[in-house]
């Protein structure tokens, strides 16, 4: 496939079929599909995708294109596999519906032109994944994605999985705003790090965006913590949380009692609501490590997990009294106290 191409029909590309472009070719599916188990390689073309109606682009043995570019007069775009994008993706009209398939970003690619009638959606899941080296990267958004990140360290290979299913807090919060962003980097230990999650008004999902803020999940959203970060920009669409120790997943969201704090830097992590305060240092913990409750006067029975959410110890904190946990394995650890007002710690055991 070499010259320009238009297309009014669906195409169907048979198992054991390949599709191969070159020379920069420009083909035009207005109206029209693309599907079916054989392999597609339009790695040196633009695909614009144009008319009205839904239509699904995939192919089973793989769909890889340079450019995508969609323009539609009404109906939606949806994911029918993954697709890999060698450039970029322009949206001017129309939405793409990643319908629970992956939009896989090269390491330079990038998004253009969402806003907040042309946009990525995905409420029945699927993500958009870019994975490129950052070190010490300074206000980078990679892939146009919306995550900016800032650390002074190297944070090596990072994989930045955005995706639009809600998310459930359990406890902690109702509902999600219609956007997550799960950050995966190769060194994810004391990075002292900024992150900056945009988001689009049409994904708040009745999420009073005045009173949201910012969760964090490190277990793939089975339990998730209050960050605490700077009040959104309504006007920017935008929320910023700073001194992160580690990158994970994260949304945003009502929570469901009043605002509790979490501080984490390099030695220690704490989390306090009203006069209360848990602590736990020194973090990293590479043995023994320490557990405070400060505030009150009572004894509050605490929860020790792990990463899959099985029980492993019960212990009573006494009010201004360390307490030390030892003979944990290495792995990462969720401490809870019967005080629901107070958030969950995540230990990291080395």
């Amino acid at each position: 496939m070499g010259t320009n191409a238009a297309w009014a029909q669906g195409i169907v590309v048979q198992r054991g079929t390949f599709v191969h472009s070159s020379n920069n070719v420009a083909i035009t599916c207005s109206k029209s599909s693309i599907t079916g188990e054989g392999n597609v390689d339009l790695s040196s073309a633009t695909l614009f995708l144009t008319g009205g109606n839904n239509i699904n682009i995939g192919a089973a043995n793989g769909f890889t294109v340079k450019e995508l570019n969609i323009n539609k007069s009404s109906g939606n775009v949806l994911l029918a596999t993954n697709i890999n994008i060698r450039n970029k993706v322009t949206l001017i009209s129309g939405l793409l519906n990643l319908n629970t398939k992956n939009l896989l970003l090269d390491s330079a690619a990038k998004i253009i032109g969402e806003n907040e009638n042309t946009r990525i959606i995905g409420p029945n899941g699927g993500e958009v994944v870019i994975a490129l080296t950052l070190n010490n990267p300074q206000s980078v958004n990679p892939g146009n994605l919306g995550a900016t990140m800032t650390s002074s360290k190297n944070l090596g290979l990072v994989t930045i999985k955005r995706g639009h299913k809600e998310q459930n807090g359990s406890t902690i919060f109702n509902k999600s705003i219609l956007r997550y962003y799960n950050i995966i980097p190769a060194n994810n230990t004391q990075l002292s790090a900024t992150l900056g999650f945009n988001y689009l008004d049409a994904e708040l999902n009745g999420v009073n965006e005045s009173a949201a803020n910012l969760f964090k999940s490190t277990n793939n959203g089975s339990v998730w913590t209050n960050m605490n970060a700077n009040a959104p920009d309504v006007n920017l669409n935008f929320i910023e949380k700073k001194n992160l120790a580690s990158f994970a997943e994260f949304t945003i969201a009502n929570p469901t009692t009043a605002l509790s704090a979490v501080t984490e830097n390099n030695s220690s992590i704490k989390t306090n609501m009203g006069s209360h305060e848990l602590k736990a240092w020194p973090l990293p913990a590479t043995g023994p490590f320490n557990l405070l409750l400060n505030g009150g006067s009572e004894n509050t029975e605490a929860m020790i997990y792990d990463n899959s959410g099985r029980l492993l110890q019960r212990l009573t904190l006494t009010p201004g009294t360390p307490h030390s946990i030892s003979n944990l394995l290495p792995g990462i650890y969720f401490i809870k106290t019967v005080d629901v007002s107070v958030n969950t710690l995540k230990i990291i055991v080395q």
